[in-house]
Order: structure tokens, then sequence, then C-alpha cells
């Protein structure tokens, strides 16, 4: 088999599953948001740590 029918094989395979996916892929994001939320305020929590110890001791 050619690569190109395989290309365009695979191309409407990912078509018909595209509007299910999309779905799914919505309430993905929206977990993914919060943990990525809570992964920021604990990174911010970090930097503010950093910013109180001394530059000396960075070092």
């Amino acid at each position: 088999s050619s690569p190109g029918s395989s290309k365009s094989s695979s191309e409407g395979h990912l078509r018909s599953h595209g509007p299910s996916r999309s779905q799914s892929k919505t309430s993905v994001t929206q977990t993914h948001l919060e943990d990525a939320g809570a992964a920021i305020a604990a990174a911010e929590a970090a930097v503010q740590q950093l910013r109180l110890q001394p530059s000396k001791r960075r070092k």
C-alpha cells in the first residue's frame, strides 16, 4: 500500500471520530484546567518561598 492512500484513510478515520472526540475533550479540558490552577498556585507559593529565602542560600 502506498503512503498516500494510508494517509487519506487515516484522515477519514479521524474525521468520523470528530464530534464525540471534541465532546470528551471539553470535559477533559475542564479537569485539566482545575489541575493546572492547583499546580500554578503551588508554583506561585514555591516562588514566594524562594524570594523570602536569602539569596546566599540559593548559591
